[in-house]
This record gives C-alpha cells, sequence and structure tokens, in this order.
C-alpha cells in the first residue's frame, strides 16, 4: 500500500476508533487502533484488517449499531452515517 493510501486508511480507522469509543464499543475500538498503530511500523497489520475482527458477524467491527437513540437524536443519526460511510470507504479500498 502506498503511504497516502495508510494515510487515508489511518485518518479512517482514526475516525471508526473515536465513534466507537464515543459510544461505548471499546473491543471493536481496539481492534481499530491496533491496526492504526500497526500502519507506522515497517510492517502493517493488514491480516486484522481484513480479519473477522472487523469483518465478521456479531460483534465485528463493521456490525455495530452504534446507538440506539440514533432515531431521536441529530448528533446521534449524523454519527451513525459517518461510522456507515467510513466502514465502506475502508472496504472499497480492499476489494479489487
Amino acid at each position: 500500500m502506498k503511504n497516502s493510501e495508510n494515510e487515508l486508511l489511518a485518518a479512517d480507522l482514526r475516525e471508526l476508533a473515536d465513534l466507537l469509543i464515543k459510544y461505548g464499543y471499546e473491543g471493536q475500538a481496539d481492534v481499530a487502533e491496533k491496526i492504526l498503530v500497526s500502519l507506522r511500523t515497517s510492517d502493517p497489520d493488514y491480516k486484522l484488517l481484513t480479519s473477522v475482527s472487523m469483518w465478521g458477524g456479531s460483534g465485528a467491527v463493521w456490525d455495530v449499531y452504534l446507538s440506539s437513540q440514533s432515531k431521536f437524536s441529530k448528533d446521534a443519526r449524523n454519527d451513525e452515517i459517518a461510522f456507515r460511510k467510513t466502514i465502506i470507504r475502508i472496504a472499497d479500498a480492499w476489494i479489487d
């Protein structure tokens, strides 16, 4: 992956981690943060990026529904939209 692609991925992972922490999904945030930290090394953890922890079923990062309050709160709705758009960008970058 090119440096510019890693920078975009890092920004997306940071956004995911921040949103996940905001809504109390520390375990899923930890997955995003581990990948993010690894991007700063000479051996990024792309296996974790493509793992079931990120893309599997229940409990995976992509499967999180940030807030049951999203239908009531504009901020929560906007966060959910931002989360979904970020997940799509990451998935799109890894689907060739």
